[in-house]
């Protein structure tokens, strides 16, 4: 709940200002955000009024589920009774008064009731018609598809407003002649609620286009000063303004009746409409403004989208405690990260270790080949297994003593006899060895008798180097 008269910040000052404003020249240029209320609770006061609705927030409870079965059972009321019937207005009316809905009106009389049939009112809450429904029965064109004893007890009727407004027009006028004709249409021509304290928005000209007497209203709203809480916010829904209704102690609908008006000769609808506008808004002392509903529906927009991103960037500003926690998260996440010194280190370890085993079982790998193929299996059987089958593929390295052999010399000469003494390598054993297989099996079958021949070819390759090695050549021959 942030400021009540508008995004800006406008005080109660600046809303006297424009009222003004407003009454030396009716038609002065107005922002449209100071025609809406913004929160329901206005922050410029002092922290009172949220500590009053703290303190009262249990009794206000309470108070609206009572309230709730009363107000369906004055719904009953209406929906059985005849519209016009004092009894029922008499009824209803009291029951409104123990639902927290109190009616004053100023320059009422039983003539002009009589004789309205078309009431043009400001819209200040969405429930502006049961408030006037109470002291002058009347029908509101409705767009719900409700029920026909809803629509009836909740004073909508369905003029074809969805069909278009030729439609609207030639049913209103078919009321107008019908025998149900005592019971008068009111009409909202601004088409959306505002504040009231500030201006209205431009009137539509269909309801101008009758050629029927009009019956001017305008209703002001007020609440207890502890509970100052607005009847309507901007992006506010029916639901929101009835709960509100029901759990405040009281509001209190003032209903002035103007004088009647009708359409001069040659005077077009719209310029019909802008006369009854400026009139009641001069009555008012607000302005009469060139706004209209439509620029009501993009700024509801607009604040939405406005109070989404807000939501967004308080949810991605951190606190405090966040920021200790992001931030002990970071130095996590670099001492595990791949470019810390010490895991650099560590994983460096590893990958020598686990490249020293696997240079155990096979010899005339070269190192480096070994090293980078760990790192991207990090394991020593596949690697092992990628390096017999071909996957990976290298030059084999010369044993020691074959180097030193070649390079010739005395002391290769006593290397070479020692050797050849020894035993200890043989030119065959030297041949670099393949056991890779030359073809790929089409099938599973085909793939596992290559696996085992590759295997035993490796064995027996080892078996042979290793009878060389420590000279058991004649052994081996026996057996």
């Amino acid at each position: 709940m942030a400021i009540r008269t508008g995004p800006e910040g406008d005080d109660s000052a600046a809303v006297e200002r424009q009222s003004l404003t407003a009454t030396a020249n009716p038609s002065a240029v107005v922002d449209i955000h100071r025609l809406f209320d913004y929160n329901r609770i206005d922050q410029n006061t002092q922290l009172l009024p949220f500590l009053w609705l703290v303190m009262y927030f249990p009794f206000g409870l309470c108070l609206f589920i009572i309230r709730v079965f009363i107000g369906l059972h004055a719904l009953l009321i209406a929906s059985l009774l005849p519209k016009k019937s004092s009894f029922r207005c008499f009824i209803l009316r009291t029951m409104c008064t123990i639902l927290g809905i109190i009616i004053k009106e100023e320059n009422a009389s039983i003539d002009v009731k009589s004789k309205t049939r078309v009431i043009v009112s400001n819209h200040i809450t969405n429930i502006d018609h049961l408030a006037v429904d109470l002291v002058m029965p009347c029908i509101v064109p409705g767009v719900w598809d409700l029920p026909k004893f809803l629509n009836w007890g909740l004073g909508f009727h369905d003029f074809g407003v969805k069909q278009g407004r030729d439609v609207l027009i030639e049913n209103v006028k078919l009321h107008l002649h019908s025998d149900r004709k005592d019971i008068p249409i009111l009409s909202y021509p601004e088409g959306a609620t505002t504040n009231g304290r500030v201006g209205l928005l431009k009137f539509s000209s269909w309801l101008f286009t009758l050629d029927a007497k009009i019956q001017p209203i305008f209703i002001r709203v007020w609440r207890p000063a502890p509970l100052n809480v607005s009847v309507s916010v901007v992006d506010s829904r029916w639901w929101t303004d009835l709960f509100w209704f029901l759990f405040v102690p009281f509001s209190v609908f003032t209903i002035k009746y103007l004088s009647v008006v009708e359409k001069s000769f040659g005077e077009s609808a719209d310029d019909f409409a802008k006369r009854v506008q400026t009139m009641m808004a001069s009555e008012m002392k607000v302005c009469a403004t060139n706004h209209t509903d439509a620029d009501k529906i993009e700024l509801v927009k607009r604040h939405i989208q406005t109070q989404a991103q807000q939501h967004r960037s308080a949810a991605n500003t951190p606190g405090p405690w966040q920021t200790h926690s992001r931030q002990n998260t970071a130095r996590i996440r670099a001492a595990n990260s791949p470019s810390s010194p010490s895991r650099a280190t560590r994983a460096s370890t590893a990958v020598d270790t686990m490249a020293l085993k696997v240079k155990e079982v096979l010899p005339q790998v070269p190192i480096s080949v070994i090293q980078r193929d760990i790192k991207v299996t990090t394991n020593i059987d596949e690697t092992i297994t990628r390096l017999l089958d071909g996957t990976v593929q290298y030059v084999p390295e010369k044993p020691i003593a074959a180097e030193a052999q070649a390079k010739g010399g005395p002391s290769s000469s006593s290397s070479a006899v020692n050797a050849s003494n020894n035993s200890y390598i043989s030119t065959e054993s030297m041949k670099p060895f393949y056991c890779g297989s030359k073809t790929f099996g089409k099938n599973a079958n085909e793939r596992t008798k290559s696996y085992k021949e590759r295997k035993e070819a490796l064995l027996r390759t080892a078996r042979h180097r290793y009878l060389e090695r420590h000279g058991l050549n004649g052994t081996a021959g026996g057996d």
